[in-house]
C-alpha cells in the first residue's frame, strides 16, 4: 500500500513543476520585442558658393616695432588688394595679431635675435572667380603667406538635412528588405540615432601652387562639387 501510494506521488510532483511560474528572466525575454536595427547613410553634391582665404602677414626685425612696422605694410598691401577687387571690410577679419621673441643658442647660451610678428587675416570671397587674380596680388608681397582656403555653403544646413533625409530613407529601405524576406512585417521606430555628418575639409592645394610661383600669371580656380554626407542608425520594431 504504501509503495502505491509512492507512486502516486511521482507524477503529482512532476505536475506542480510544469505549473511554476515562469523565472524573471523569461518574462523579461517574451516582453523584449522583436526588432531589426540598421544603419545607412545619405549624401548630396553641391558646388559652394563662397569660400574663405585664410593668410598670415609676418615679418621678423631686430626689434618689436620695426616688425610690427614691416606687418602694417604688408596689411596695408592686402587691403588695397581687396579692395581693388570691389571685397568689402566687412568681408575681412584681421583682428589677430601676435609676436614671438627670436633667440639663438650656442654653447648653451641663448642670444635675443629680434621679433617675429604676424598678423591672422581671412578674407571671404563671394565671388570665386577672382580667387586667383586675389592671390597672386597679395602674393607680390613677401610678407604675405597663403595658408589654406575653405570651401563655405551659404545654405550648409539645408544641405545637411537632405543628406539626413536620404541616410533615412535608406535606413528605413533597407529594414523593410530584411522584414520582408523573413516574412515579417516593419512596425514603428523604437530608436534613431545620428552619426557625424561631413563637410568638405578645407582645401591646400591651390595655396601652396601659387605659393611656388607668385609672380607667374593667374590662374583659374577650378571648383568642383563638394559631397555633403549623414549617417543614421534606426532600431524598428518587428511583427
Amino acid at each position: 500500500m504504501r509503495f502505491l501510494k509512492a507512486l502516486i506521488a511521482v507524477p503529482a510532483t512532476s505536475l506542480m513543476l510544469m505549473l511554476s511560474p515562469l523565472s524573471a528572466a523569461d518574462t523579461a525575454a517574451l516582453a523584449t520585442p522583436s526588432y531589426v536595427q540598421v544603419a545607412a547613410s545619405g549624401e548630396v553634391k553641391a558646388k559652394p558658393d563662397h569660400m574663405v582665404l585664410n593668410i598670415a602677414i609676418q615679418a621678423t626685425e631686430r626689434t618689436l616695432a620695426k616688425a610690427k612696422a614691416e606687418v602694417d605694410r604688408g596689411f596695408q598691401h592686402a587691403m588695397k588688394v581687396a579692395d581693388s577687387l570691389g571685397i568689402p571690410e566687412k568681408d575681412i577679419d584681421a583682428a589677430r595679431i601676435h609676436n614671438y621673441p627670436q633667440y639663438r643658442w650656442n654653447d648653451g647660451t641663448r642670444s635675443y635675435q629680434g621679433e617675429q610678428v604676424t598678423r591672422d587675416m581671412h578674407i571671404t570671397l563671394h565671388n570665386m572667380e577672382q580667387y586667383g587674380e586675389l592671390v597672386h596680388k597679395l602674393m607680390k608681397d613677401n610678407r604675405i603667406q597663403v595658408n589654406n582656403t575653405e570651401f563655405r555653403f551659404s545654405n550648409r544646413t539645408r544641405l545637411e538635412h537632405q543628406a539626413l533625409k536620404q541616410a533615412l530613407l535608406a535606413a528605413k529601405q533597407k529594414a523593410t528588405l530584411m522584414a520582408d524576406t523573413m516574412d515579417m512585417q516593419l512596425g514603428e521606430v523604437l530608436v534613431m540615432t545620428e552619426g557625424n555628418s561631413h563637410m568638405p575639409a578645407p582645401m591646400y592645394r591651390e595655396a601652396m601652387v601659387m605659393a611656388d610661383a607668385p609672380r607667374a600669371k593667374a590662374a583659374p580656380m577650378l571648383v568642383q562639387e563638394q559631397t555633403i554626407s549623414s549617417r543614421v542608425e534606426v532600431r524598428f520594431r518587428l511583427k
